[in-house]
């Protein structure tokens, strides 16, 4: 698996550049305008972003088909998708928090980490809600979800994460059960996901 690993890597690697530039783009744009909030939404766009573009390129050479001769069954090939895909999101998680820091020092930590902890459990569950469809349909005929999936998490971080609503109620919750509630339950949502689409793949044939 970690050669499959390595495979989604080298696709994104030819573009990391554009993708370095953009961030400081933005970065140098929160520090002029002292706010930081869309830095946040990053974590999903990038993410989303790259994972289609690899779902794309995959689907443009026939990857599934090609795939099937090595020796790694149908599973794998799902599983690796979804690692990649937290990898990713938890790496853009980490990385906008360090740029944060800098650009909100006044902001307290704990709400930064907070605000980014949740973004990338939102981005997790658009992950657990479109690979179904995507490994299904296809990421053409899937695009129109993807479109409403991802309006509907823009509507709500401009709605709730972009005021920081959302993550001072959750630091003056006294009980942390929720937020690990929060966690387990992306996590069920996302393993959950994740055998959907390994039962969806097993049933297709790649070779018609």
């Amino acid at each position: 698996m970690i050669g499959l690993l390595y495979k989604e890597f080298l696709i994104i690697r030819s573009q990391s550049k554009i993708y370095l530039a953009l961030l400081v783009v933005y970065g140098l744009l929160g520090m002029y305008t002292r706010n930081s909030g869309f830095l946040v939404a990053m974590i999903a766009m990038y993410s989303l972003i790259i994972n289609l573009n690899i779902f794309s390129y995959d689907e443009k050479n026939k990857w599934m088909t090609y795939a099937l001769t090595l020796p790694a069954n149908r599973s794998e090939l799902v599983k690796i998708k979804y690692i990649f895909s937290s990898i990713l999101t938890v790496f853009m998680g980490i990385l906008i928090l360090f740029v944060q820091m800098f650009i909100s020092s006044s902001t307290p930590f704990a709400q930064q980490a907070l605000t980014i902890l949740v973004t990338v459990l939102i981005t997790l569950v658009l992950y657990a809600l479109l690979y179904p469809f995507i490994f299904e349909l296809g990421v053409e005929m899937a695009r129109i979800m993807m479109i409403i999936v991802f309006v509907l998490f823009m509507l709500f971080f401009i709605g709730t994460l972009s005021s920081m609503t959302l993550s001072m109620d959750l630091l003056q919750l006294p009980d942390p059960l929720i937020l690990i509630g929060a966690i387990l339950i992306t996590l069920c949502l996302y393993i959950g996901s994740m055998f959907l689409s390994i039962h969806i793949v097993s049933k297709k044939d790649y070779n018609a």
